[in-house]
């Protein structure tokens, strides 16, 4: 059974005072007040850093949070096409047609940088139809352990969803594992499938659900502790750990070429 078949339906100044007497401590001034106050907002400016700008129009934002390690988690964020995009904008016409109302979503997070931004056109019912060039580019089927058939993710998610099932499966540890309540990896949509919130990490091909029917979404999780362990250390984050917890959710966080050791 391929992920097609298989859709995700699961799914924040002291007043004036007369000059005091030579022996008493100097004031300070509302001159100085407002230096040290400037000063100070400059500081917080310069680590907050520049404010993300990427042309006219809003932007919707996925969730914001951190992971395993305090790593902060990748999130989608999308809008109207700004100039950087233009080449690819232009390639994706040809492929959408003439009056295509294109958007462009890009990635934030501790591992967005080697991720290629997505243009799409939002299909109005919380469904989204990406680029089919870049789906061609970036989105594979492949066969990983545990799972019967096919899944369809991104490229970059594959060998890692691969390590963690195959950890488990060489660990005895299978059985948690039900292929039958897999809930699916790219599946094009928004968050929760609703048209006004920014694009689900599904869209990306990078996050999977397992074990779906057990762990339904804002239900406490059921999860077995050691499949999260082993798929934290292969650099995903749970959704089980949110505030709505997802315990059926795994997304990537970092990427990795092998597990980090137990306990780190």
């Amino acid at each position: 059974m391929t992920d097609e078949e298989r859709q995700d339906a699961s799914r924040d100044a002291p007043p004036n005072a007369a000059t005091p007497p030579p022996a008493a401590p100097p004031r300070i001034t509302s001159t100085l007040l407002v230096a040290v106050a400037l000063a100070g907002a400059l500081a917080l400016l310069a680590v907050a850093g520049p404010a993300v700008s990427r042309g006219a129009g809003s932007w919707a934002d996925g969730l914001v949070g951190v992971g395993t390690g305090e790593l902060e988690r990748l999130r989608s964020v999308h809008g109207p096409p700004a100039e950087e995009d233009a080449a690819r904008v232009t390639a994706a016409a040809a492929d959408f047609g003439e009056g295509a109302d294109l958007e462009v979503a890009v990635l934030r997070g501790h591992a967005a940088a080697t991720f290629v931004p997505m243009v799409f056109r939002s299909l109005g019912d919380g469904r989204i139809e990406p680029d089919p060039a870049w789906v061609e580019a970036h989105i594979v089927e492949a066969e990983v352990p545990l799972l019967e058939g096919t899944v369809r993710c991104h490229e970059r998610l594959v060998p890692q969803l691969a390590g963690a099932l195959g950890e488990l499966e060489e660990r005895g540890l299978g059985d948690l594992i039900d292929p039958e309540q897999y809930g699916g990896c790219w599946v094009p949509r928004h968050i929760l499938g609703d048209a006004g919130r920014a694009l689900s990490l599904h869209a990306w091909g990078l996050a999977v659900d397992l074990n779906v029917d057990d762990n339904p979404y804002g239900a406490e999780p059921v999860l077995d502790p050691r499949v999260v362990e082993t798929f934290e250390r292969w650099g995903f984050a749970w959704g089980g750990h949110w505030r709505t917890p997802d315990g059926m959710h795994f997304e990537l966080l970092e990427l990795r070429d092998a597990p980090r050791e137990p306990g780190h």
